[in-house]
């Protein structure tokens, strides 16, 4: 070999070296706005998975008890409750308008909340919840007449309204003597004023979805193929998604602070907190679940790998089966199996490894339960080859080998 190929072999290698440990940082990162283009696009963007997400939230007493004390005030507004009260009570005894119209509203806001934690509500509220997302999907692909785009966004509650009506008057009170006011139970979610800013946000939605599950998935390929030492390079972006989703996920706990924290009134600091909740569980699933496929990539390549530590652990693990194993493999009819394993052991294991993470990857929904399933698969892979494979001709620690 010429000086000069001498001395740019050890050069290319540091570059490969350093070049791959750059790429674990950007794929980590890549794969953490990834996982969040997924998740918005499962939550927000899917008229399903925006019902599946809301649509429980009826149920949870502290958001009942805010858009009761929502529809409270608008009542208020629309109908004058002191008048109302004056006119129910006999002449002489109009002293005790305000009291009564106190009373009357507490009655209001109990029979709202009693009717939004119904299964009634819940009904209404799903199927006002996708007739407003099937609206706002047509408002952000510039399909709405200019009649639609002016009145804007509008989640209808107002069947809610004309069921309350209903129960009131099954009461005895009339709170609306004539009509219902025809914008009572319509709140305005946001108008034309905001699509520019809203539809940006929406196109980068779509369009990042799975864009960046492949960009993420090519930076993995990438950085596996420019390392010089490709199980040490598994082991660090293992352990580096590892590390990128646990500091995640303790952003997106103190995202709640800053979200909520200058929220004054409790019930509406409660509601807040409830909806915060189902809107994050999908999140925290997602990145738990990538957690542990970090965790067990790293761990996999670890025990599988010919480090000094990773040799120690199989060497235990096998005087652990040793008991069981006896004599009856290496006389018996899988004799001959037991020394096909023995001469490839790290290759078999290394395989499994690479078969489970493939599936992982074509699984459509990644949950906690098939990564957990996944990895006893693997371990319980692992172990039978141990089993199989029984003491190695040579396999003792070299003293300074790569972990």
């Amino acid at each position: 070999m010429s000086q000069t190929e001498g001395g740019r072999t050890p050069r290319m290698r540091r570059l490969r070296t350093v070049g791959a440990g750059v790429l674990v940082v950007i794929t980590c990162l890549v794969l953490l706005f990834a996982s969040l283009a997924v998740w918005l696009n499962r939550t927000v963007v899917s008229t399903d998975g925006w019902v599946d997400t809301v649509g429980p939230l009826s149920r949870e007493e502290a958001v009942a008890f805010a858009v009761a004390d929502t529809l409270v005030t608008e009542i208020d507004q629309s109908v004058d409750l002191e008048s109302f009260a004056e006119e129910q009570l006999p002449d002489g005894s109009q002293s005790l308008a305000a009291p009564l119209a106190g009373a009357v509203r507490t009655f209001v806001r109990d029979q709202l909340q009693n009717l939004i934690l119904s299964d009634q509500f819940n009904e209404l509220w799903v199927t006002a919840n996708e007739k407003v997302h099937g609206l706002f999907v047509r408002f952000m692909n510039d399909e709405l007449s200019a009649g639609e785009r002016a009145e804007g966004i509008v989640l209808d509650l107002r069947d809610a309204i004309s069921e309350l009506d209903s129960r009131l008057e099954g009461r005895g009170l009339d709170l609306f003597e004539n009509d219902i006011p025809a914008d009572l139970g319509t709140v305005r979610l946001f108008g034309e004023g905001r699509v520019d800013s809203v539809r940006s946000a929406w196109d980068a939605f779509e369009a990042t979805d799975w864009f960046l599950v492949v960009v993420a998935l090519a930076l993995i390929a990438a950085t596996v193929l420019i390392s010089t030492r490709r199980r040490r390079t598994g082991i660090q972006l293992g352990i580096g998604v590892v590390i990128t989703m646990a500091v995640f996920a303790i952003g997106v706990r103190f995202a709640r602070n800053l979200l909520f924290g200058d929220i004054e009134r409790d019930e509406i600091h409660d509601a807040a907190d409830a909806i915060w909740d189902h809107l994050r569980a999908g999140l925290l699933q997602q990145t738990v679940v990538l957690f542990a496929l970090g965790l067990l990539v790293a761990f996999g390549l670890w025990v599988t790998g010919p480090g000094a530590s990773a040799v120690r652990f199989r060497a235990f693990g096998r005087r652990q089966l040793e008991g069981i194993r006896g004599d009856r493999v290496a006389t018996g009819p899988v004799a001959g199996a037991g020394g096909f394993v023995r001469d490839h052991r790290r290759g078999l294991e290394g395989a499994a490894l690479a078969l489970t993470i493939l599936v992982l990857l074509l699984v459509p929904r990644l949950s906690v339960a098939i990564l957990l399933v996944a990895a006893l698969v693997l371990v319980a892979v692992v172990v039978a080859i141990e089993f199989l494979a029984g003491p190695p001709r040579s396999e003792t620690p070299a003293e300074g080998s790569p972990a």
